[in-house]
Order: structure tokens, then sequence, then C-alpha cells
């Protein structure tokens, strides 16, 4: 079967598909398999588990709550024997970054998978908050612990959407981001995961639509973009909520661009279409007008469209009070903004 998977060899097959086939042979509880790849592969089976633990953590241990006969046999009779050299407390701390990843897409609908190592968003959240307990921490401090680990999130999940090939794949994958959103709720705010998490829909948006106009066999895609804007929406609208508003200033024009688009296909009375408008109504009312300045020439003027209408008006009472200001006015924000960090 290795060829089929372009592969030269099965040790191959089980190297580069590790991280899916020792959690699955895990819950098959295929012990003596897993040590005859480990062989095969010129492997210890401990450094084999060490090497997938983000993988086995992720697909195994919510199976504390949803089988946990299982879940003992996994790690109390086999695993926690197995690490001779280190142990699960001490690579828990090491491979947190990848563990959250992985986690989130871990994520399926309401319903337990058992044809796929995929939970319900429930139990994903109270492995969260298993974890954050033994760290310390809340939830959301899990994600804060490295500077990078928001990032490192994003990064996997473009990795994965752009691989997809089905509607469900990508349904499910837009569920984990809406798990880490719920999981910040109101502190995806700060600027760089807000910019982060924002950019990540908009690459799923993208992303969808070539699926979809390549694959005209899987339908029109809405209710994927009607959901991806609407996730869109609430991190705006936090973002808003908090105060914050210009830190999304100097993106307003790539996200108008993924935006504009859904209008101009939609029909008039779409849920997608209302939820365009929102969000470029919502990016357009910041209570400074003045912040506008270096971003509102960044876009072209909005298509001559009645739904455009509202949105319109506003783009051009900003240029309106943009040409008026002085240049006083137009510095005075960023040099209070600078002096007051």
């Amino acid at each position: 079967p290795f060829e089929h998977f372009g592969c030269r060899d099965s040790a191959t097959l089980f190297r580069e598909h590790s991280g899916v086939l020792v959690p699955q042979l895990l819950r098959l509880q295929a012990f003596d398999e897993l040590e005859r790849i480990a062989r095969l592969c010129g492997s210890s089976l401990e450094a084999m588990l060490t090497d997938t633990f983000a993988e086995i953590f992720a697909q195994c241990y919510p199976l504390w709550y949803e089988d946990a006969q299982l879940a003992r046999i996994i790690w109390e009779e086999y695993l926690n024997p197995s690490f001779k050299i280190t142990s699960v407390a001490k690579l828990l701390p090491l491979k947190i970054n990848a563990i959250l990843c992985e986690l989130l897409l871990s994520v399926c609908g309401e319903t337990r998978s058992s044809r796929q190592l995929l939970f319900p968003v429930r139990t994903i959240k109270k492995v969260l908050e298993k974890i954050s307990k033994g760290f310390h921490k809340s939830p959301v401090g899990l994600f804060m612990m490295h500077k990078d680990t928001v990032h490192k999130v994003m990064v996997r999940f473009r990795s994965c959407w752009s691989s997809a090939f089905t509607a469900e794949h990508l349904a499910r994958l837009l569920r984990g981001m809406e798990l880490l959103v719920d999981t910040f709720s109101e502190k995806i705010a700060s600027h760089s995961t807000a910019r982060l998490v924002v950019y990540g829909i908009l690459d799923f948006m993208r992303t969808k639509d070539a699926l979809f106009t390549a694959r005209t066999a899987l339908g029109d895609g809405s209710q994927l973009t009607r959901k991806a804007l609407e996730l869109l929406l609430r991190v705006l609208r936090a973002v808003a909520g908090s105060g914050k508003s210009d830190i999304l200033l100097a993106h307003l024009h790539i996200i108008f661009a993924h935006v504009i688009p859904v209008v101009e296909q939609s029909s008039d009375r779409s849920v997608e279409c209302g939820l365009a408008i929102d969000i470029m109504s919502l990016l357009l009312e910041g209570p400074n007008e003045v912040l506008y300045r270096p971003v509102i020439g960044a876009f072209a003027p909005l298509p001559d469209h009645h739904l455009f209408d509202g949105v319109s008006q506003r783009y051009r009472r900003l240029l309106a009070v943009l040409r008026d200001c002085t240049p006083r006015e137009a510095l005075l924000p960023f040099v209070t903004e600078r002096f007051s960090e």
C-alpha cells in the first residue's frame, strides 16, 4: 500500500504518516504492531512515541471524557510504562505548542466520530481546561505561554486547509478556528492575536473559493462563507468593543478586498451579503476619523451598486473630514499614542 502514498517502502510510509498511524494503533490497542513498526523504521519504541506525542495526546487523551476504560488501557497500562528516559509529565510542557495545534484540529461536530480521530467541541474544551489547571493558567493562558503559539496554530491551520479536498473537512477546520476564538473571548482583541486570526479567516475564505471553483460538484460553498464571515465579524466586534479599532486599520483594504466580492456575487437578501456589509460598516465606524488618513486611499471607491450605498456614504464622509484636516490634527493622535506607551 505504500506505493499509493508515493512512498518507496513501508518504513518511509510509517515515518511520514506516524502522526496518524501511531494514535490509531493505540486506540486499536495494537501494541505489538507499534513495536514492530518502530523496529522497521530503525527507531526505539520510546523515540517513536516521543516524536508523535503531540498527536497521541490530542487523539488519545480526550478519551478520558469519552471512553475512560480505553483511555486507562492506553495511558496507564501502555504509554506510562513505555517511557523510560522521559515521561508524560515532562513531555507535556515541551510539546505544548504542538499539542494545542493538534487539539484544535481534533474538533468534529457535536458527537464523537468513531471513523476519525475526532472529538466534540465540548470534549476538547474539557481537555484544555484540564491542561490549563496543570499549568496554573486559564485556557487562554496556555496560548499565551509562548509568543509564537497562535502564529504556529495559524500556520498549522493553513497547511491543513490548503490540502483539504472536501467541504466537510473545511467545515471541521473552521470549527477548530471557532474554538480558538471561543477560548480567547474578549482577549482576542490584542494586536497580534486579532491580526493573526483575521488573516487566518481571510486565508480560509480564499482557499475555500479556490477549492469550490475547481470542484463544482461540491456546490456553491455559501454555508462555509457564511460561517467564516460570522467568525470574522465576531472577531472585529471584539476588537471594536475593546476600543482598539485602530489596530486593524492597516489591514482595511485587505479585508475589504475579500468581502466586497461576497456582496457582488450574492443575492441582495442573502445572509452572506448582509454579513459582508456589516463587516465593512463596522470597519468604517472608528471613533477618530484622523486615524484613517494613512489607509483611506489604499482601496479604490466601492463598486457602484445599491448595496454599498450606506458604506459608500461613510467612506465619502471620511474623505471629506480628512480633506479638511490640518497636518497638526493628523499627527496628534499618533504623537499622543506614542508618548502614552
